[in-house]
Parts: structure tokens; sequence; C-alpha cells
């Protein structure tokens, strides 16, 4: 099974393409290493799946803050609400890491078939069959202490699963398992990096 890689050369060509992606010079450069059929399930907050690559740069532009959203608060701007207090310019990091033999599901997202999502069962299903291959990334911002001593930032755990598509690894699933404020895990799943 192809899906949890111990091939270090694997691991070390998906990691570049992570930092590559990570270090696009703007959002829909990053449709690049995309696959067009590229999902996102999100297990705190459903509602942020996404069906396509198309929605998921939306939702990183959304999340970005480079388009104006007239409407209530979705639940990616709520948590970025609640990092107010993280200073403008600070620092972000990253982990990653191949995934582990027990960590190689998609939790239990229910599916959403009018809106075109799988539920997790089924995106297990596909990353079987089609030898999806995964790594684990941690990332978060660095916002210092807040007065109480607490770390402030955002931390976002996810894994990404790269398919093969025309002689090329291409995101095929972002699974994001946690969103929220740092709680102190960061930075242990491997090299720090920018």
């Amino acid at each position: 099974m192809a899906f949890a890689s111990s091939d270090e050369v694997l691991a070390a060509v998906l990691s570049r393409e992570y930092a590559d992606y990570r270090h696009a010079p703007d959002i829909e450069a990053r449709a690049a290493f995309l696959s067009p059929h590229c999902r996102q399930i999100c297990r705190p907050h459903p509602s942020y799946g996404a069906s396509d690559r198309r929605a998921i740069l939306e939702f990183l532009y959304e999340a970005s803050g480079e388009r104006p959203y007239d409407k209530t608060p979705t639940p990616i701007q709520q948590v970025l609400q609640s990092q107010a207090d993280v200073p403008p310019g600070a620092k972000a990091y990253y982990t990653i890491r191949p995934l582990k033999q027990g960590e190689l599901s998609f939790g239990n997202v229910p599916g959403d078939p009018v809106r075109g999502f799988m539920d997790s069962e089924t995106m297990m299903d596909m990353a079987v069959d089609r030898k999806w291959v995964g790594m684990r990334v941690d990332m978060w911002t660095d916002g210092g202490a807040g007065k109480g001593g607490e770390k402030l930032g955002l931390l976002v755990k996810v894994q990404y699963w790269w398919t093969k598509e025309h002689d090329k690894w291409a995101q095929i699933a972002h699974d994001i398992m946690y969103l929220g404020s740092r709680d102190g895990s960061e930075g242990v799943n491997g090299e720090i990096l920018q």
C-alpha cells in the first residue's frame, strides 16, 4: 500500500513540493500544486470542506483576508478573528513528515452529496485504491505570549495527500484535523521550517 510513505526519497520530494506550494508568490500560483479534483475535509468545521481546487483556493483567499466578504463570518473567519492578539507580521512555521500507520484515516466526517462532499470512508477507499501518499503538516503562527503566559497564534494540523498525475505529484486531498489556538504540540513532529 503506497499511501503511508516510509520511502525517504519520496518523503523528501513531497516535502519539497509542499515547501514550494507554501512559498508560492500568491494564492493563484498555488493552483499549480493542486489536482483539479483536490478535496478538503475539516474535522473541526465540516462546513470548511471543499469539493474541488477552486473551492480550496476560495478558502485560501478568505483565510488570507485578500478578498472582502460581506456576509456573516464563516467558521474559518471566526477562528482567525479569535487570533486578534497575534501581532501583524508574526512569523509562521511548520513541520512535515510522512504519516504513520495509525494515522491513516479521514476521521469521521459525514458526506454531503448535494454539495459534492464525500464521507470519510469514501475518501479512505479512494486513498487506498488510487495509492495516495500522505504527509502530516503542522503549521502555526508565533504570536508571542499572552498576558497569562499562554502561547498566542493559530495552529493548523493537516494531513496532505498527493497522487501522481501526468508524471508529477499533485495534492489530491486536505484533511484538516485541528484548527485553533496553539496548544503546545506545535514543533514536535520534526524539523521546524519557515
